[in-house]
């Protein structure tokens, strides 16, 4: 992940653990996870606004940093838009337990944003 997408390892590592966290979770009441899978780390400057045009400024964006300190997520196959909000709240406070920042605190939402802050 850190060479892939560009990460920072601490950010790599709280997304194994949130990835983890939420298959231990969810096993231990008799259900599947089918996993999170990383979209988006790193972004070149002239990239960011094609990517997402309701980002924060260029210069804000943590996917900008490097190593990045910010991954869009998905959850499954399931395209990040089309994943339930509730599915997205579930991990954000997951996310958050473990250190990160959610961007489903946002508005509006980034539903699948998680990042380490400033």
């Amino acid at each position: 992940m850190v060479r892939r997408w560009g990460l920072d390892p601490a950010l790599a590592c709280l997304l194994v653990s949130l990835d983890l966290s939420a298959a231990e979770y969810l096993r231990c009441r008799g259900l599947g996870w089918p996993g999170i899978w990383i979209i988006s780390g790193a972004r070149d400057r002239p990239l960011a606004p094609a990517l997402n045009p309701d980002e924060e400024p260029a210069t804000e964006s943590l996917h900008l940093t490097r190593p990045a300190r910010a991954a869009d997520l998905r959850v499954g196959n399931e395209p990040a838009s089309l994943t339930d909000p509730s599915v997205w709240g579930f991990l954000g406070t997951l996310g958050e337990r473990l250190g990160l920042r959610w961007g489903g605190r946002w508005d509006p939402p980034d539903w699948n944003h998680f990042d380490l802050g400033r």
